[in-house]
């Protein structure tokens, strides 16, 4: 658990779970993850600790770091083994012939949430709770979540469910209403930069201000996205404008990064142009202000509408060279201007 939940821990679970049904918020990447894991496994513990936290030592609390609680259960996205068994889950990438994996659009399919009725018809096996974390869970499609419903509205004695979500909008109202809601803290910028300090040295507040200030998606960027902010940024911030150079290299250019890299880079223009203030590349505050200026804020907000509408292809087959060409063509109008 990180320590910028130690505090609503204290507050609100120094005698463990209480609630039947309970539902964490949380922005992404803020760690609700292990906040929601560390009070299943509480609820689990033998032996739990004065302030609710489990012991770590006792047989359950091994049981549970190994994965295998027989009284546990955590329900996640779809992989792309599920995939297979849902065909709706998933969408083949015939841009990239050698690759044999599917790209899987996140959601939680009804066979996982069925999988739950074994364990809530069973009695405990060690003679306390059995718990549910749904992680994601306004991932569920309508079938899995009126699955769930069922099973808050008539749950089993001694079972409990811990609903993680950073969307509760796209929750069902009814299953909303069933469980006890709690908002969990995100961290402050100076406790996320010191979680990144390890794995992401002097850049850590860069790709802070890259997700948004959520640490936990940090990771999600990856080194690709990186190589890809190096070699474009000069271009884009007209630090280097030279546009035939990277016309070579669009082979090297993966849609997810370059998508991410140009969104936050339109963002910051229009914010740069509107406030005088960046969000995402704090590093390059006086080439967004240069550029912004000598740009038609309506053109920046139809090629922001252009990026939105290609976000939602991302999954499509297309040709990935062809299509990172286009994108960079419109903003090289759009900046000349």
């Amino acid at each position: 658990m990180n320590k910028w939940h130690t505090a609503i821990w204290t507050e609100q679970f120094p005698g463990g779970l209480s609630a039947q049904s309970l539902l964490l918020v949380a922005p992404r990447g803020s760690g609700a993850t292990d906040f929601a894991r560390t009070l299943a496994k509480a609820g689990l513990c033998a032996t739990p600790e004065t302030n609710g936290l489990p012991c770590d030592i006792c047989e359950d609390c091994r049981w549970f770091d190994a994965g295998s609680h027989p009284d546990f259960r955590l329900v996640d996205v779809a992989t792309a083994a599920d995939a297979k068994a849902d065909p709706d889950a998933a969408v083949a990438d015939d841009t990239a012939p050698t690759e044999k994996a599917k790209r899987v659009r996140p959601i939680i399919p009804i066979d996982r949430i069925r999988a739950l009725e074994d364990l809530m018809h069973l009695a405990s096996h060690r003679g306390r709770a059995r718990i549910v974390v749904i992680d994601h869970a306004h991932a569920m499609n309508t079938a899995a979540a009126n699955a769930l419903l069922k099973m808050l509205e008539e749950p089993p004695a001694g079972a409990q469910f811990i609903l993680l979500t950073s969307q509760p909008a796209r929750l069902l109202p009814t299953i909303r209403s069933r469980c006890l809601r709690l908002t969990l803290p995100g961290p402050s910028r100076d406790e996320a930069i010191e979680v990144l300090a390890s794995s992401e040295g002097g850049r850590a507040a860069l790709a802070l201000d890259q997700t948004g200030g959520s640490p936990g998606m940090v990771a999600e960027l990856g080194e690709r996205f990186w190589a890809v902010r190096e070699m474009l940024m000069p271009v884009l911030s007209q630090r280097d404008p030279d546009w035939i150079s990277v016309a070579g290299r669009t082979t090297d250019l993966e849609l997810p990064p370059l998508l991410h890299l140009l969104q936050t880079w339109c963002f910051d223009l229009l914010s740069s142009r509107l406030t005088g203030a960046v969000r995402y590349h704090t590093d390059l505050g006086r080439e967004a202000a240069a550029v912004s200026r000598r740009i038609d804020p309506l053109d920046l907000c139809r090629y922001d509408s252009r990026l939105r509408a290609a976000r939602r292809l991302i999954d499509h087959p297309l040709n990935a060279r062809l299509f990172a060409e286009d994108l960079l063509l419109d903003y090289a109008q759009v900046t000349a201007s």
